[in-house]
Protein backbone atom coordinates (compact mmCIF):
# COMPACT_ATOMS: atom_id res chain seq x y z
CA UNK A 1 0.00 0.00 0.00
CA UNK A 2 1.51 3.37 -0.92
CA UNK A 3 0.20 6.68 1.39
CA UNK A 4 1.08 10.22 -0.25
CA UNK A 5 2.12 12.02 3.11
CA UNK A 6 -1.25 13.68 3.45
CA UNK A 7 -1.11 14.57 -0.23
CA UNK A 8 -4.82 15.00 -1.23
CA UNK A 9 -5.31 17.42 2.15
CA UNK A 10 -2.13 19.33 0.90
CA UNK A 11 -3.56 19.88 -2.23
CA UNK A 12 -6.12 21.74 -1.49
CA UNK A 13 -4.56 23.49 1.41
CA UNK A 14 -2.09 24.83 -1.22
CA UNK A 15 -5.04 25.81 -3.62
CA UNK A 16 -6.96 27.71 -0.65
CA UNK A 17 -3.57 29.75 -0.18
CA UNK A 18 -3.49 30.06 -3.97
CA UNK A 19 -6.22 31.57 -3.75
CA UNK A 20 -5.31 34.09 -1.16
CA UNK A 21 -7.36 32.62 2.04
CA UNK A 22 -5.50 33.10 4.97
CA UNK A 23 -4.49 29.94 6.57
CA UNK A 24 -3.18 29.48 10.08
CA UNK A 25 0.01 26.81 10.51
CA UNK A 26 -2.27 24.33 12.26
CA UNK A 27 -4.05 23.10 8.93
CA UNK A 28 -0.76 22.37 7.69
CA UNK A 29 -0.06 19.93 10.71
CA UNK A 30 -3.37 18.62 10.50
CA UNK A 31 -3.05 17.40 7.22
CA UNK A 32 -0.19 15.04 8.09
CA UNK A 33 -1.90 13.77 11.27
CA UNK A 34 -3.71 10.88 9.83
CA UNK A 35 -0.12 9.48 8.94
CA UNK A 36 1.59 9.37 11.82
CA UNK A 37 -1.23 8.40 13.75
CA UNK A 38 -1.39 5.22 11.24
CA UNK A 39 1.87 4.88 11.48
CA UNK A 40 2.17 4.92 15.40
CA UNK A 41 -0.73 2.36 15.40
CA UNK A 42 1.21 0.20 13.21
CA UNK A 43 -1.06 0.27 9.88
CA UNK A 44 1.96 1.03 8.16
CA UNK A 45 5.52 -0.82 8.29
CA UNK A 46 7.44 1.23 5.92
CA UNK A 47 7.86 4.68 5.09
CA UNK A 48 9.87 6.08 2.86
CA UNK A 49 10.73 10.15 3.58
CA UNK A 50 11.75 12.04 0.80
CA UNK A 51 13.86 14.76 1.59
CA UNK A 52 11.33 15.17 4.65
CA UNK A 53 12.32 15.71 8.55
CA UNK A 54 9.05 14.93 10.11
CA UNK A 55 11.02 15.43 13.85
CA UNK A 56 12.08 18.81 13.05
CA UNK A 57 8.98 20.36 10.49
CA UNK A 58 6.09 18.66 12.26
CA UNK A 59 4.63 20.16 15.14
CA UNK A 60 3.89 16.89 17.78
CA UNK A 61 7.69 15.86 17.38
CA UNK A 62 6.93 13.29 19.76
CA UNK A 63 4.10 12.00 17.75
CA UNK A 64 6.74 11.96 14.71
CA UNK A 65 9.06 10.38 16.77
CA UNK A 66 7.34 7.72 17.95
CA UNK A 67 5.67 7.02 13.72
CA UNK A 68 9.35 6.56 12.56
CA UNK A 69 10.33 4.12 15.56
CA UNK A 70 7.36 2.10 15.59
CA UNK A 71 7.86 1.03 11.60
CA UNK A 72 9.55 -2.24 10.29
CA UNK A 73 11.63 -0.10 7.79
CA UNK A 74 12.50 3.46 7.41
CA UNK A 75 14.15 4.57 4.07
CA UNK A 76 15.23 8.44 3.54
CA UNK A 77 16.15 9.90 0.42
CA UNK A 78 18.06 12.95 1.69
CA UNK A 79 21.25 14.85 0.94
CA UNK A 80 21.85 15.27 4.73
CA UNK A 81 21.68 13.58 7.56
CA UNK A 82 18.93 15.48 9.11
CA UNK A 83 17.41 14.25 12.64
CA UNK A 84 14.83 12.42 10.79
CA UNK A 85 17.59 10.38 8.76
CA UNK A 86 19.38 9.69 11.28
CA UNK A 87 16.83 6.83 11.98
CA UNK A 88 16.26 5.42 9.30
CA UNK A 89 17.44 1.91 8.20
CA UNK A 90 18.57 3.05 4.31
CA UNK A 91 19.37 6.44 3.56
CA UNK A 92 19.93 6.84 -0.01
CA UNK A 93 21.89 10.02 -0.95
CA UNK A 94 19.69 12.56 -2.88
CA UNK A 95 20.95 15.29 -5.39
CA UNK A 96 20.85 18.88 -4.34
CA UNK A 97 19.91 22.36 -6.42
CA UNK A 98 21.71 22.88 -9.32
CA UNK A 99 22.70 19.01 -9.52
CA UNK A 100 19.63 17.80 -11.57
CA UNK A 101 17.41 18.89 -14.23
CA UNK A 102 13.32 19.34 -13.31
CA UNK A 103 11.54 21.76 -12.08
CA UNK A 104 9.54 22.94 -8.90
CA UNK A 105 6.15 23.92 -8.38
CA UNK A 106 5.48 26.11 -5.39
CA UNK A 107 2.26 26.86 -3.51
CA UNK A 108 1.79 30.06 -5.91
CA UNK A 109 1.18 27.66 -8.77
CA UNK A 110 4.22 28.62 -10.11
CA UNK A 111 6.14 26.40 -12.52
CA UNK A 112 10.07 27.06 -12.48
CA UNK A 113 12.91 25.15 -14.34
CA UNK A 114 15.53 23.80 -12.30
CA UNK A 115 19.00 23.27 -14.07
CA UNK A 116 22.08 21.05 -13.82
CA UNK A 117 24.81 23.26 -12.41
CA UNK A 118 27.38 20.71 -11.39
CA UNK A 119 27.58 16.92 -11.03
CA UNK A 120 26.40 15.69 -7.90
CA UNK A 121 28.70 13.96 -5.74
CA UNK A 122 29.60 10.39 -5.09
CA UNK A 123 26.38 8.04 -5.67
CA UNK A 124 24.20 11.33 -5.47
CA UNK A 125 21.04 11.25 -7.77
CA UNK A 126 18.16 12.94 -8.46
CA UNK A 127 14.65 11.88 -6.48
CA UNK A 128 13.00 10.69 -9.29
CA UNK A 129 16.11 8.21 -10.49
CA UNK A 130 15.89 6.77 -7.50
CA UNK A 131 12.33 6.31 -7.60
CA UNK A 132 12.50 4.25 -10.66
CA UNK A 133 15.21 2.35 -9.05
CA UNK A 134 13.31 1.40 -6.29
CA UNK A 135 10.18 0.68 -8.15
CA UNK A 136 12.32 -1.20 -10.33
CA UNK A 137 13.78 -3.26 -7.50
CA UNK A 138 10.28 -4.39 -6.36
CA UNK A 139 9.22 -5.19 -9.95
CA UNK A 140 7.48 -2.20 -10.62
CA UNK A 141 7.52 -0.40 -13.94
CA UNK A 142 6.77 3.59 -13.34
CA UNK A 143 6.49 3.22 -17.33
CA UNK A 144 9.24 6.39 -17.43
CA UNK A 145 12.99 5.85 -17.14
CA UNK A 146 14.23 9.46 -18.65
CA UNK A 147 12.99 13.34 -17.31
CA UNK A 148 11.61 13.57 -21.10
CA UNK A 149 9.44 10.52 -20.44
CA UNK A 150 8.68 11.43 -16.87
CA UNK A 151 6.92 14.81 -18.13
CA UNK A 152 5.05 13.52 -20.45
CA UNK A 153 3.35 11.32 -18.00
CA UNK A 154 2.75 13.67 -15.75
CA UNK A 155 1.14 16.00 -18.14
CA UNK A 156 -0.98 13.14 -19.81
CA UNK A 157 -2.60 12.67 -16.11
CA UNK A 158 -2.80 15.69 -14.05
CA UNK A 159 -4.34 18.42 -15.81
CA UNK A 160 -2.37 21.08 -14.54
CA UNK A 161 0.39 20.07 -16.29
CA UNK A 162 -1.41 19.09 -19.75
CA UNK A 163 -0.59 22.38 -21.50
CA UNK A 164 3.03 22.93 -20.34
CA UNK A 165 6.13 23.39 -22.51
CA UNK A 166 8.72 22.00 -21.51
CA UNK A 167 11.14 22.44 -23.78
CA UNK A 168 10.36 26.40 -23.49
CA UNK A 169 10.25 26.11 -19.42
CA UNK A 170 14.22 24.88 -19.79
CA UNK A 171 14.77 27.84 -21.10
CA UNK A 172 12.89 30.26 -19.50
CA UNK A 173 14.26 32.89 -16.44
CA UNK A 174 10.75 31.79 -14.89
CA UNK A 175 8.20 30.29 -15.13
CA UNK A 176 4.48 30.30 -15.95
CA UNK A 177 1.55 30.24 -12.78
CA UNK A 178 -0.38 26.84 -14.05
CA UNK A 179 -4.39 27.42 -12.97
CA UNK A 180 -6.38 24.28 -12.92
CA UNK A 181 -6.72 24.24 -16.71
CA UNK A 182 -2.73 24.18 -17.20
CA UNK A 183 -2.71 27.28 -19.49
CA UNK A 184 0.28 29.48 -18.46
CA UNK A 185 -0.44 32.97 -16.65
CA UNK A 186 2.25 35.35 -15.41
CA UNK A 187 5.86 35.00 -14.30
CA UNK A 188 7.37 36.59 -10.83
CA UNK A 189 9.16 35.03 -7.56
CA UNK A 190 9.77 31.89 -6.64
CA UNK A 191 9.27 30.62 -3.12
CA UNK A 192 12.29 29.36 -1.31
CA UNK A 193 12.87 27.92 2.10
CA UNK A 194 15.51 28.14 4.11
CA UNK A 195 16.26 25.43 6.49
CA UNK A 196 19.47 25.22 8.93
CA UNK A 197 22.47 23.25 7.27
CA UNK A 198 23.08 19.72 8.25
CA UNK A 199 25.91 17.24 7.27
CA UNK A 200 26.03 16.40 3.66
CA UNK A 201 25.68 12.82 2.38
Amino acid sequence: RVILHGSLELVKLAEAHARGEDLPPEAFAAAQAPLFNAEGGGEIDTIVLLGADPLEDYPDAALARAALERVSTLIAIDAFVTSSAALADVVLPAALFGESDGSFLNLEGRLSPLLAKVTPPGQSKADWMIAVELATALGIDLGFVTLAELRAELSSMAATFAGVDWNRLASADDGPVLPKGGEDQHAGAVDLVVREPHERL
